[in-house]
């Protein structure tokens, strides 16, 4: 595998950020690509240092993976700082997609986290449907309104006040319900994990609604352990 850890100067954040791309030792043709969003309490790093992502890499010989810093922002625009969903969104693709051989076509783009991360991913994917095929989450904030009232979270860098409603993830679901392109969506949640409630809060949601939707539940917890199968399962399901 050929890894790239790059620092460069993002315009929308205002501020030097940092990205991990993995590679196949061989690149023949134009790459597929996945983005992999962290968790609050992980950093970009994580997905390399404590999952086997890059096996997959290298077994697919088609795929390339990059892990951006997203901070603890909920890949969100904070309130007067720095604009992570515009970073994460629009500016990285455009970067990255320019270093590394990829079509720039909508069906070769992908995103995908965990925690924080999975809500981030569903949530671009959501608002972006034009630009990600499919998204996955794993052990996903679905509900993140619910969380920010009983103060789970402290997002008061993030938002002023109530969280808006096109940054809900039962909000944007429902709107995009009846449109043309919609990107395909895998949800995963442990049986033990805290977050547990709320997938299935969601998934009960995305029953009711016409998304090419796959939900999963295993035994499991909120940890690597767990995250690790999970990528893994991403990248046989949507056969990167």
């Amino acid at each position: 595998m050929a890894l790239l850890n790059l620092t460069h100067k993002s315009q929308t954040l205002g501020k030097q950020t940092n990205v991990i791309i993995m590679l196949p030792d061989k690149i023949e043709g134009q790459l597929k690509i996945l983005y992999l969003l962290h968790g609050l309490s992980d950093n970009y790093e994580d997905w390399l240092y404590k999952t086997t992502v890059y096996r997959d890499v290298l077994a697919s010989g088609k795929l390339a993976v990059v892990c951006p810093d997203g901070g603890k922002s909920f890949y969100s625009n904070m309130k007067g700082s720095h604009r992570y969903y515009d970073y994460i969104s629009k500016e990285l693709p455009e970067f990255v997609e320019k270093l590394i051989p990829t079509s720039g076509k909508r069906e070769d783009r992908y995103i995908a986290g965990l925690s924080m991360g999975g809500y981030g991913a569903l949530k671009i994917a959501m608002k972006n449907p034009e630009n990600y095929v499919a998204a996955a989450s794993f052990s996903g904030v679905t509900d993140v309104k619910y969380r920010y009232s009983i103060s789970s979270f402290d997002m008061s860098a993030i938002y002023d006040g109530e969280i808006p409603d096109d940054e809900d993830l039962f909000y944007l679901a429902k709107n995009l319900n009846s449109a043309e392109i919609k990107p395909e969506i895998y949800q995963w949640c442990g049986l033990g994990d805290f977050m547990y409630e709320d997938n299935v809060k969601f998934r009960d949601l995305m029953n009711t609604l016409d998304f090419k939707y796959t939900y999963e539940e295993s035994e499991g917890e909120h940890t690597w352990v767990y995250w690790d199968k999970q990528i893994s399962r991403v990248i046989e399901l949507f056969k990167l």
